[in-house]
């Protein structure tokens, strides 16, 4: 009966093997998701923003507390953000991201953030809870 623990570990690599390229799959979903917020934010696309922001939001920043409705505000005239250095783990519906955000100001300055984004599923769509933001 050598044959049946031979099927089931095979059975095992392939299910294994099919989990790590969903969890690519959905790694780069989320980047690409976090790439659209920051892009919705630079154009100031409420409707974009309002979509990946769900209602329970709320960002740990340097500054304090920030929820939703200041978020889905558009990033103002002349302040620009650029993302670097991404990073996506995803864990079954939840997942996060984190890397570099330059912030551009209107008068010139530049302000460099670390982030870790938290996002969940829902509905199929990834949304973002929570984010921890720190100056450099």
């Amino acid at each position: 009966m050598r044959i049946r623990p031979l099927l089931l570990l095979s059975i095992f690599a392939v299910s294994l093997g099919a989990h790590a390229a969903a969890s690519q799959e959905d790694a780069e979903a989320l980047v690409k998701v976090e790439q659209q917020w920051i892009a919705a934010a630079n154009a100031g696309d409420v409707a974009t923003l309002n979509a990946i922001v769900d209602e329970t939001y709320k960002a740990d920043t340097p500054r304090g507390i920030v929820d939703r409705a200041q978020t889905v505000m558009p990033s103002g005239s002349g302040v620009t953000q650029t993302l670097r250095n991404l990073s996506a783990k995803v864990d079954g519906d939840r997942g996060t991201v984190s890397g570099e955000n330059r912030v551009t100001l209107s008068s010139g300055g530049i302000v460099n953030l670390q982030f870790v984004d938290s996002f969940v599923r829902k509905d199929g769509k990834w949304v973002v809870v929570h984010s921890y933001v720190t100056e450099n």
